[in-house]
């Protein structure tokens, strides 16, 4: 069974030393061209009950400098954003408690990005680095936040300390896939 697209990012974004935030829209699929949708198709949403295992795709990653580890978490499209208080307790901005505590899904180490990025010698452009976690652990409650209502789900990437003033590094698109 070949993997089967389900949410992606449209736009590369820039991580910091702040929290960041991205929503992976539902894709659908016609003729191998992918384009956002408003709602997740209901073929998809039929083949994520038989599905096992689910990843992310962090594609195109360059960078340059000693970037810290992301931690990313995963939490519904329907929440607004939230605020990381030192006692893990999770509040919407009006500090109100979430309803759905986002989930952790892994560490993002960006080890080697410097030389990822690097151009060859032949000015021979690079594609950066490439990515998976695996967050088959989450698809349980994933499928139940990927409800044909919505529009997708969001992500948080979150620094482990602060990225140095000389350090940079972008994330050129996030997919998810099951399989």
């Amino acid at each position: 069974m070949s993997p089967l697209l389900v949410a992606a990012s449209y736009d590369s974004l820039v991580l910091g030393s702040h929290l960041t935030q991205v929503i992976l829209k539902f894709v659908k699929t016609t003729d191998a061209v992918h384009y956002p949708s408003n709602a997740l198709h209901p073929e998809t949403l039929a083949k994520l009950n038989t599905r096992k295992t689910a990843f992310l795709n962090f594609e195109q990653i360059i960078g340059k400098g000693d970037v810290p580890i992301f931690d990313i978490y995963v939490y519904p499209y329907d929440q607004k954003n939230f605020i990381f208080e030192k006692s893990e307790n999770y509040f919407l901005e009006d500090q109100k408690p979430l309803l759905n505590k986002p989930l952790y899904a892994g560490a993002l180490g960006l080890y080697g990005l410097e030389n990822s990025s690097e151009s060859e010698p032949d000015n021979i452009k690079t594609h950066g680095m490439h990515l998976t976690i695996e967050v088959s652990q989450l698809l349980q409650q994933l499928q139940s936040w990927l409800m044909p209502y919505n529009e997708g789900i969001r992500l948080m990437l979150r620094p482990r300390e602060n990225m140095p003033p000389d350090a940079s590094v972008s994330i050129g698109k996030i997919t998810l896939y099951i399989e």
